[in-house]
């Protein structure tokens, strides 16, 4: 959850508007599950400048990975 609120709120900060202040949100939590460290690395800003502009059939069949995120 707080990884969560963090990246809505950065988002929020920034002025976006409320579709990607929640993307940004699950974006941020979804990269704080993909490690066992306290933080982890951020996802790379071409992947959540790509995943922020996804249409809605997009984004719901993004899946991120220790890999990389996979469009489907």
């Amino acid at each position: 959850g707080d990884a969560f609120a963090a990246g809505f709120l950065a988002a929020t900060l920034r002025g976006a508007e409320p579709l990607a202040r929640l993307r940004q949100g699950h974006l941020q939590a979804a990269a704080t599950l993909l490690t066992h460290d306290d933080v982890g690395v951020p996802l790379p800003r071409t992947v959540v400048a790509t995943l922020l502009q996804a249409d809605p059939d997009e984004w719901s069949s993004a899946r991120l990975t220790g890999e990389g995120v996979v469009l489907t």
